[in-house]
C-alpha cells in the first residue's frame, strides 16, 4: 500500500512540476559565459534581466532567429543543443524571475 501511495505521489509531483524548457539553465550559464559574453560584453545577470520569460521564449522561437538578430549575436559555434541550454538560462533568470545568476564578468 505504501508503494502505491508513493508512486501516486511521484506521478502527481511530476505532473505539477513547472519545467517548461528542455535545457539546463546551469549549462546555459556556462555556455553564456564562454560563447556570448565575448560578443556582448555584459554579465549574465544584466543580460538575462533585459526581458521577461515570455519575451525570451519569443526570441528563441524558430531556432533563436530573433535572439541572434536582435541581440547581434553570431551563430558560430552555437548548435541547437547549446541553444536550448541558453534558452533555459535566459528564461530561468528572466526579469520576472527572483533568481539571480552568479556569472559576473
Amino acid at each position: 500500500m505504501k508503494k502505491i501511495l508513493f508512486i501516486v505521489f511521484l506521478i502527481v509531483q511530476i505532473a505539477n512540476s513547472d519545467v517548461t524548457f528542455s535545457g539546463d539553465p546551469y549549462k546555459g550559464q556556462i555556455y553564456y559565459k564562454f560563447l556570448i559574453v565575448p560578443q556582448v560584453g555584459i554579465n549574465g545577470a544584466v543580460f538575462t534581466k533585459q526581458f521577461t520569460k515570455q519575451e525570451w521564449k519569443e526570441k528563441f522561437a524558430n531556432s533563436g532567429k530573433k535572439f541572434f538578430e536582435e541581440l547581434n549575436i553570431s551563430k558560430y559555434g552555437i548548435d541547437s543543443e547549446i541553444l536550448q541550454h541558453l534558452e533555459a538560462f535566459c528564461i530561468y533568470y528572466a526579469s520576472d524571475s527572483d533568481v539571480v545568476p552568479n556569472c559576473g564578468s
